[in-house]
């Protein structure tokens, strides 16, 4: 993904903001939105100025110079106003984080000097263009634009965040707005980034992270991606220099080199799925022996970290789900292989089938997966539903279409009466 340019945040006028939020009610019916809609919405008479300006910037992308859609710069720069009008930060800093769904960016407040994490939700942009198969964002609904399904893995990250945050390690939801999501900056390290672990701190590791899923099973609920990305470990001060961390260098890398990664990442996508159909065929032939109870919690004085945080949740799923066995176990083995690989750690943590009928439900904190819940969890913690409160956009062109109407028998009544006029005087 390419880099946030936010060098015109500050100099662009509100008019300039009121055409970008007219694009963006027109694209709920439009993939090109018509100037003359964009005049109707925004209510400014002079609108191909700003448009001229807007698409010089690179905020919104023309057809024929007649039609328009907003790009994911402008729609950042709509996120971003809004949540820099908040006051809760109001310098955005260097890139932390790209993922195929998403990327992460620290921001900070100067006043209270106060350092958060913005997550920019940008579907269809990377390799990762099957969402709307792999995905359950869409649930009912049949088609959405990747802007439109964007917003809503950011409102279902901001949901399971706020649930998940009082009684579970995971970072705090500060903010939400469109497809951006505030929330805690947690320092640390990847767990694909660490170095140097004996087998017994690996396997306290793995332990720590399976008994975190189990708490997501309590609560109804299966992360659906807990890999080595999605696992932040804090390690001790004292320890910090034994640890080391691995930062892949991509920067030096000569542009052909880059090209060749985005086309060998697109076939290992295509591979990764043919690989899970194998499997999944292979995960339901295998029957494994049944546990007669949970294993022993682990002991909180851990070797070497302090605290083990779990991040990126919009691809959450119920435990009745299909394929709630699947993915579970799927988990398990992505960061137990990396552990076992790795530092030799001789991990062999249970499956979903061995201990699920032992796991104690916490009905008081069950999560569920829709949307309903979703803007309930938003609206407890203050956020708007923004849809809700937005113009539709066929009233507005109804009654723009309407006032031009009203104008325009007034003006030919105005001539009738003074061509009346006219001929009274020449007779």
């Amino acid at each position: 993904m390419v880099n946030l340019d936010l060098s015109n945040l500050d100099t662009i006028s509100n008019n300039h903001l009121r055409v970008l939020q007219a694009m963006e009610q027109g694209m709920r019916n439009h993939d090109y939105v018509p100037v003359v809609l964009i005049q109707q919405i925004s209510n400014i008479s002079s609108v191909a100025i700003y448009l001229g300006d807007l698409h010089r910037l690179k905020l919104v992308a023309c057809k024929n110079h007649t039609t328009y859609t907003l790009t994911y710069l402008g729609f950042d720069y709509l996120a971003l106003t809004v949540l820099s009008k908040r006051g809760i930060f109001d310098i955005v800093g260097s890139r932390v984080g790209v993922g195929k769904e998403a990327d992460v960016y620290i921001a900070t407040n100067s006043k209270t000097h106060k350092t958060v994490a913005l997550k920019f939700h940008k579907l269809g942009l990377s390799s990762f263009k099957k969402a709307k198969e792999k995905r359950n964002y869409l649930e009912h609904r049949q088609n959405a634009s990747w802007m439109h399904m964007s917003r809503l893995s950011a409102m279902r990250e901001f949901g399971f965040l706020a649930t998940l945050q009082d009684n579970f390690d995971s970072p705090k939801a500060l903010s939400l707005n469109r497809h951006c999501v505030v929330m805690e900056f947690i320092p640390g390290f990847k767990m694909a980034c660490l170095r140097g672990l004996s087998p017994e701190w690996a396997n306290d590791l793995g332990w720590n992270v399976w008994w975190k899923m189990v708490e997501l099973l309590r609560r109804g609920v299966i992360h659906g991606d807990m890999n080595e990305y999605n696992i932040i470990v804090q390690v001790k001060d004292e320890l910090l220099c034994q640890i080391k961390e691995e930062k892949p260098d991509t920067q030096e890398l000569p542009e052909a080199q880059n090209e060749i990664q985005d086309v060998e990442g697109e076939e290992m996508e295509e591979a990764e799925e043919v690989e899970e159909k194998e499997v999944e065929e292979q995960h339901f032939n295998v029957k494994l022996p049944v546990m007669d109870e949970m294993p022993p919690l682990p002991n909180d004085d851990y070797k070497f970290f302090t605290r083990v945080v779990i991040i990126d949740f919009p691809q959450m799923i119920q435990t009745t789900d299909k394929e709630a066995e699947y993915q579970f176990d799927r988990d398990v083995e992505s960061y137990e292989n990396f552990l076992n690989r790795r530092f030799q750690a001789g991990l062999k943590l249970p499956r979903f089938a061995q201990f699920f009928h032992l796991v104690k439900p916490k009905d008081e904190e069950q999560i569920e997966t829709t949307e309903k819940f979703v803007k309930k969890a938003i609206e407890k913690q203050g956020q708007v539903y923004e849809e809700s409160k937005a113009k539709d956009v066929k009233s507005c062109v109804k009654k723009e279409m309407n006032r031009k109407q009203q104008q325009g028998t007034k003006l030919v009544q105005k001539g009738q009466v003074k061509n009346k006029n006219n001929v009274k005087d020449w007779e």
